[in-house]
């Protein structure tokens, strides 16, 4: 499987000093992973150390044959992955 990074997420990694890596990690070492039911883009979670702090990062992406196109890639604020999982928006997978 190949990953791509969306140009919107190699922008946004410029900006915000992002490693390609990490969103990899995160990727393939996600602790949850969901489906965006408004989106429709895959969600990928894991809890990891984000600017010297332990947050819960997610990485967006897509999947399109052999390819998986990475979206963006954010930390999630408090209590966010709840709401998301109770109102329906994320489904686990």
């Amino acid at each position: 499987m190949r990953i791509i990074f969306s140009s919107h997420f190699q922008e946004r990694a410029k900006l915000r000093k992002i490693e390609l890596t990490a969103a990899q990690e995160v990727l393939l070492n996600r602790d949850q992973h969901f489906i965006d039911t408004k989106t429709g883009y895959f969600v990928a979670l894991k809890r990891t150390n984000w600017l010297n702090r332990e947050r819960d990062v997610i990485v967006v992406y897509d999947q399109k044959n052999d390819e998986i196109v990475i979206v963006t890639m954010h930390p999630l604020r408090e209590n966010q992955k709840e709401r998301h999982i109770k109102s329906g928006r994320w489904l686990p997978i």
